[in-house]
């Protein structure tokens, strides 16, 4: 889902902002841990504000169950 124009890893610019990407600071640790959007439900508490990769995730585990 990143794009080849994407820098990896992909700094927290505004630049970068609605960009899928590798940013550092995944998992609750600074460094060594990659997520794949600036912020999102699953980094920080948010109503239904999951970046697309967790959507997409979400949703083939749903298809998963389902079928």
């Amino acid at each position: 889902m990143v794009s080849h124009s994407t820098p990896v890893p992909t700094p927290a610019t505004e630049e970068f902002e609605n960009t899928i990407g590798v940013y550092e600071g995944g998992g609750y640790v600074a460094k060594g841990v990659y997520r794949p959007y600036i912020d999102c439900t699953m980094k920080s508490v948010k109503y239904d504000a999951f970046c697309p990769v967790c959507k997409r995730a979400i949703q083939r585990m749903i298809d998963f169950y389902a079928e």
